[in-house]
Formats: structure tokens, sequence, C-alpha cells
């Protein structure tokens, strides 16, 4: 009897396993369709793009080619932070990753900006995976605030993720403004996270 018992316990810890590693493959798999779901207003504008105007902050924040390797340390991030949210909130995550990223796509479409590119080394990878426009708001910031404040108890994360932030300034990808809004996105969705529970 004791070994049938520790075949059962043995079958449903290996069943539990399985289980959340399907979860975390299914929302690895929603970041992936809302990287292409990005790609349709990065790609296709329907009306003329804004381009924002620099404030004095802006102006005093120097540009470094150097930080690029950071910046585009966001599809590393990512995916970790995703891994390392508990099973039990995975489905929703998904969900609220989808929403946040299809209101911005949508919000993309109705009012794109862009913003003048400094030229580097860096610019043509840049170029081949985004294009200089989707400006406001930040969707680095958003999605990465927003994952982050999930994973709030690590440190690694906020540290990831405070350097992600600084570089779309520092890389010239993103204004202040447009950092401004991702963080607000971030917050209205974390706050709405927190009421849906």
């Amino acid at each position: 009897m004791g070994w049938q018992k520790e075949k059962k316990s043995i079958k449903k810890h290996t069943k539990q396993k399985k289980e959340i590693t399907m979860q975390k493959i299914k929302t690895l798999l929603c970041l992936v369709i809302c990287f292409f779901i990005y790609q349709i207003p990065n790609r296709i504008q329907i009306f003329s793009a804004l381009t924002w105007p620099e404030c004095a902050l802006d102006q005093h924040i120097q540009f470094w080619s150097w930080t690029y390797p950071i910046y585009f340390s966001y599809f590393f991030e990512l995916p970790l932070l995703v891994l390392a949210i508990n099973n039990d909130d995975q489905q929703r995550v998904r969900k609220f990753i989808f929403r946040m990223i299809t209101l911005q796509a949508v919000f993309f479409l109705v009012f794109p900006t862009t913003i003048d590119r400094p030229h580097s080394e860096w610019l043509g990878l840049l170029t081949l995976i985004d294009e200089p426009f989707n400006c406001f708001p930040s969707l680095h910031v958003s999605l990465s605030l927003f994952l982050t404040l999930l994973n709030r108890k690590h440190i690694w994360a906020i540290v990831w993720c405070s350097l992600i932030c600084l570089s779309t300034l520092t890389t010239k990808q993103h204004y202040v403004l447009d950092m401004i809004g991702g963080a607000t996105v971030a917050s209205i969705t974390f706050y709405l996270w927190n009421r849906s529970k």
C-alpha cells in the first residue's frame, strides 16, 4: 500500500509540474503574439505621425550608444519576469498583457508618434525590429514596469526595469513624456490587476 501511495504522489507531482510548465509556455507565446500585434502600427501608419518636441530635461540627457544593449535586453527581461510570476496568476497575466498591448496598438494607430533617431552602429538592428514609431506611451516602460510590479519582491527585477526605462532616454528612443505615459499605463494596469482579485 505504501508504494502505491508513493506512486500516486509522484504522478500527481509530475502532473502539477507539467501544468505549471504549460501555463508559463502559454504566457510566453502570448508575448510573442503581442510582439506581432505591436508590429502592425509600427509598420503601418494610417495617419501622419507627430514628432514630439524635446522638453528641457530631454535636452540635458546625453545620448549614450553603449546603453543600447540594455535597451535590447528588454526582450530577455520580459520572459524572465513572466517565468517568475506565480503559476496561479499566469492566466490573468496573459489577459492583462494581451489587453494592454492591444489597446496601446490601437492608440498607436490612431495617434502615431515618431522620433528622430541619432545615427549609431546599432541603428540597422534597431530599425529591423522596431521602426521609429509607437513612441507614446513607451511600451518598453509600460510592459516592463507592469511585470516588474508583479515581481516587486525581486531586487533583480526592479534594477533591470529601472535600467531599461532609463535606457529608453539615453538611447534617444523615447522622450521623458513617453516614459511618463508608459509608467501611467503600467500603474493603471496594476491598479486594475489588484481590483480584479
